[in-house]
């Protein structure tokens, strides 16, 4: 926790979507073709959908990292102004 975590970058899963959407929109234009060049296409849409998925999931875990990491220091503080404003704690 001596680090500060920084908001992670969300450009990259929505980049990522970005070119899964495309993608998909070329593949479901070129599905008339019955040619290895659709089949292709199909199988690079796949990839392109299952890495969109893989950067929003490691988008997720890192944004759910940095709130908990910042609830915790934001607890650190309040307890911290507590026992300075109130003496010594009791026991």
């Amino acid at each position: 926790m001596d680090c500060v975590r920084k908001l992670p970058n969300i450009m990259f899963p929505v980049s990522a979507t970005a070119l899964a959407l495309l993608g998909l929109a070329i593949c479901l234009m070129t599905m008339s073709l019955d040619s290895p060049v659709a089949w292709c296409m199909i199988w690079m849409v796949v990839l392109f959908i299952g890495s969109a998925m893989l950067h929003w999931m490691n988008y997720l875990r890192q944004y759910i990292d940095f709130r908990i990491e910042k609830a915790m220091q934001e607890v650190v503080l309040q307890l911290k102004a507590d026992s300075n404003s109130h003496g010594a704690p009791q026991q």
